[in-house]
């Protein structure tokens, strides 16, 4: 398989990174790419330039070429005060994988079963602890203290708001959401450890509205799947008596268990 494709209308190459749009940059986040000239009709219709980022370590490069026949395209309109549009796009034969669109520092999680059928880290952004990149910051008075690092602050933020929603949702045994706003959640979730944004999530359908995938996805960033392997480690010590010999279960756990409540 291989990574996505980007084209650039009436742009030149070898394209600079800086000459990126900043939605590509921000699925990106390394300015090792490359890129080649395409001298007849691009997606638009006229010539560009097609970029791919490099994979040094996992995965397989996408050949830099523009053939529609053999591969999917779609436009991404400017946005947010930027005048270029760009299209992204991937070869039919080498749809992307998780491997081929892994960051080259993941950050801790748990492995979900997205719509695809591929197993995909999902981080564990608000739970005992925080798997976000942190560090130190220090007051005027000399104090230290300890913090998201920088550009993680939002999805941090979002984790946080969603974490109450998850456990209002188990404690009143419903659950009420704006799915579109969930999915956009779930893209940023994913493009901690991934290379892609809203787009790539929606061309690879890696996510659909079952409230089985919206609560296992929510389930993993809470590292609820970590805090329940704690609990049973902690039960099954209680019930172990000290030689080692286990006794036979004749009291039931009390702790509630976490179950997906009805949705409303």
């Amino acid at each position: 398989m291989s990574n996505f494709l980007y084209f650039l209308p009436e742009t030149l190459a070898p394209i600079q990174w800086k000459k990126v749009p900043s939605a590509v940059q921000s699925v990106l986040s390394d300015p090792s790419i490359d890129s080649g000239r395409i001298s007849g009709a691009g997606p638009t219709g006229l010539p560009g330039a097609i970029l791919s980022a490099q994979r040094p370590k996992s995965g397989k490069q996408a050949r830099v070429a523009y053939e529609p026949k053999e591969q999917t395209w779609r436009k991404v309109a400017a946005q947010n005060g930027s005048h270029v549009e760009y299209w992204v796009g991937y070869w039919n034969s080498e749809r992307p994988k998780p491997d081929d669109l892994r960051r080259n520092r993941m950050t801790d999680g748990h492995d979900l079963e997205l719509a695809d059928g591929n197993h995909w880290q999902i981080p564990a952004v608000h739970a005992n602890f925080n798997t976000l990149p942190e560090s130190f910051s220090v007051t005027e008075t000399g104090e230290v203290e300890i913090k998201t690092s920088a550009g993680y602050e939002e999805i941090q933020s979002e984790a946080e708001k969603w974490h109450e929603i998850y456990h209002e949702a188990i404690a009143n045994d419903s659950l009420s959401i704006d799915k579109a706003e969930w999915f956009r959640f779930a893209c940023k979730l994913l493009s901690i450890n991934y290379q892609v944004g809203i787009h790539e999530c929606s061309m690879l359908d890696l996510f659909h509205t079952s409230w089985d995938l919206i609560f296992s996805v929510l389930n993993c960033a809470a590292d609820i799947p970590a805090l329940s392997a704690e609990r049973d480690a902690q039960n099954k010590k209680k019930d172990t008596p000290p030689d080692g010999t286990e006794v036979s279960p004749g009291v039931e756990d009390s702790t509630p268990a976490i179950n997906q409540p009805a949705p409303t």
